[in-house]
């Protein structure tokens, strides 16, 4: 091994270090790409054609991490597959941190005349570069404030940023591309002290509150032209939630589709100018909340969600029907008032359906609103083909304004609310469990290699693989998304481990038997045949494959 190599897995095994030192100051550390991209190609094929700043983005989809702090053995997995990444931390809530960005004379300039002398000393350190420009500033976040990152124009560095939510930072004893290590500025680390609290000036021109929600934030001219030109990767949800809002703001009348659609037209424009732009779906589900918002604010009531005929301008934009529909008689919605809503349609297309009783299918709004998506839902609930396309099913005054408007509502009983159901199924399913198989003379365990419900012999924890989850979800036809179960599966104790170098979600028996009582004190009985083990055609459970030495 030459002396590079060398330095690279040094270099690697103290960024680890420092991670896992983050983690106990309750940060929440990520694994960076290396500062010369050595490696990177064995974790991910495509990072070095998008990747602009070798040495400070994750190598890894992160958007998890801005939430939930990683676990010691989430660490130790990165870094084992990526010996010499550089280490950095995602900002705002999740590790209660902000950064000001300082670059050069002109930052600091900056600074001053914004802080008017009013910057408390907190955790500091310096970049890796050559010419020994560049300091990063991290203060604590106050309580009960919500806090944005300032937008940057795409290949344009600011010399003044403020990082929070959405953002990450490189962190020391990360290395720079330039050659030298990120480093602590002596005194001001977090060995010796703590992030001071932000200023009042500091969070004055970040929070996020009332109108600035809405996109109305105070951005100077020179802001919003920077914005307008393309944002980087980890601004782009902030940035089009601020257009978004601004645009919908200016509207005088927001049932005008054909406005909507020149409003989603212009995003759609914008969005190309960014650094990997967002896919369409998270184009059309963020003008959508946003335009949502905007009418709650106006009418000051709660708007009902499917009132608002935004899609339709959207379906405009994106010309994505074919032909006009009017619906048969025998269409007809049933909307449980749970939270979230629960609606039931019954279409001609699916009466005879074998699979279906009372002909109704159940879907969760957005699959509703879109034909594709409740098209979809049909075919895998009554496994029945439908027509393709239609032009106009979400119009205002169109079917699916008129199958709400002479909806059945119903009341949602306690059993109905999403959140219990949710875990009504997740109790259910880990029910399944069996115990590990092990090797002949009983020491080695063998790991079901579909994933399945598990009990370790060694501690008698729970353990499945999240895929093998959202097949069961497929297989019973329930609507639930992958974030309400992961929501559901952490906030009852569920935790992440590493089992031969996959990842299974982890419940001691006691988190599993609390389950069964948060259950159990508002579900029926009628729960109890959620979820059954699969069974093959003699009745009998399917045997797994256990992988082979």
């Amino acid at each position: 091994m030459d002396a590079l190599a060398r330095q690279r897995l040094t270099d690697g095994a103290a960024c680890l270090e420092a991670a896992l030192y983050y983690l106990s100051l309750g940060w929440s550390p990520l694994a960076l790409c290396p500062p010369d991209h050595v490696g990177i190609r064995l974790v991910n094929q495509n990072h070095s054609k998008s990747c602009k700043s070798p040495g400070k983005v994750p190598w890894w989809a992160w958007k998890e991490w801005q939430d939930h702090r990683p676990t010691e053995q989430d660490l130790r997995y990165w870094w084992q597959r990526l010996a010499n990444s550089n280490v950095g931390i995602a900002l705002g809530p999740v590790s209660g941190l902000i950064r000001i960005d300082v670059d050069g004379e002109g930052g600091e300039a900056a600074l001053q005349a914004k802080a008017q002398g009013d910057l408390p000393a907190t955790l500091e350190f310096r970049s890796g570069r050559r010419d020994g420009t560049g300091r990063g500033l991290l203060y604590k976040i106050p309580q009960g404030v919500t806090l944005r990152t300032t937008p940057e124009a795409h290949g344009v560095k600011q010399e003044l940023r403020f990082q929070a939510r959405g953002a990450q930072t490189v962190l020391p004893p990360s290395r720079h591309p330039d050659g030298k290590c990120y480093a602590w500025v002596e005194g001001y680390d977090p060995h010796e002290m703590e992030a001071a609290l932000a200023p009042k000036w500091l969070v004055k021109e970040l929070s996020i509150s009332g109108s600035t929600a809405q996109g109305r934030t105070h951005r100077s001219t020179e802001e919003w032209k920077k914005l307008i030109g393309g944002v980087d990767e980890g601004q782009r949800n902030d940035s089009l939630a601020a257009l978004a809002g601004k645009l919908f703001y200016m509207m005088r009348d927001l049932s005008d589709s054909s406005a909507i659609a020149a409003v989603y037209e212009l995003l759609a424009v914008w969005n190309e100018h960014n650094d990997a732009p967002l896919d369409d779906a998270e184009l059309q589900t963020t003008t959508f909340s946003i335009h949502r918002k905007e009418t709650i604010r106006r009418t000051k009531e709660d708007a009902d969600f499917l009132d608002n005929f935004v899609k339709n301008g959207i379906d405009q934009a994106t010309n994505n029907g074919d032909r006009t529909m009017n619906e048969p008689p025998d269409w007809h919605l049933i909307i449980i008032e749970s939270e979230p809503a629960e609606y039931m349609l019954r279409s001609p297309y699916w009466l005879d359906s074998p699979k279906l009783e009372n002909g109704y299918i159940h879907l969760a709004a957005l699959e509703i609103l879109e034909w594709s998506k409740l098209r979809k839902q049909a075919f895998v609930q009554a496994d029945v083909s439908i027509p393709k396309s239609y032009r106009g099913w979400d119009a205002p005054g169109g079917p699916l304004a008129r199958l709400v408007e002479h909806a059945e509502r119903r009341a949602a009983h306690v059993e109905m609310r999403r959140d219990l159901y949710v875990l009504g199924f997740i109790y259910r399913y880990l029910k399944t469990a069996r115990p590990v198989k092990t090797s002949e003379d009983g020491t080695t365990p063998r790991w079901p290699d579909n994933g399945r419900p598990t009990i370790r012999h060694d501690n008698k924890a729970y353990i499945f693989k999240f895929q093998h989850m959202k097949s069961e979800v497929q297989r019973i036809h329930e609507n639930f998304v992958q974030k309400e179960l992961t929501k559901a599966l952490r906030a009852n104790g569920g935790k992440t481990i590493i089992v031969e170098n996959s990842r299974w979600w982890c419940f001691t028996e006691n988190e599993v038997e609390e389950i069964g009582r948060k259950v159990g004190e508002t579900t029926p009985l009628a729960f109890e045949s959620l979820v059954q083990p699969s069974l093959n055609g003699n009745g009998k459970h399917e045997e797994e494959h256990a992988p082979t030495d």
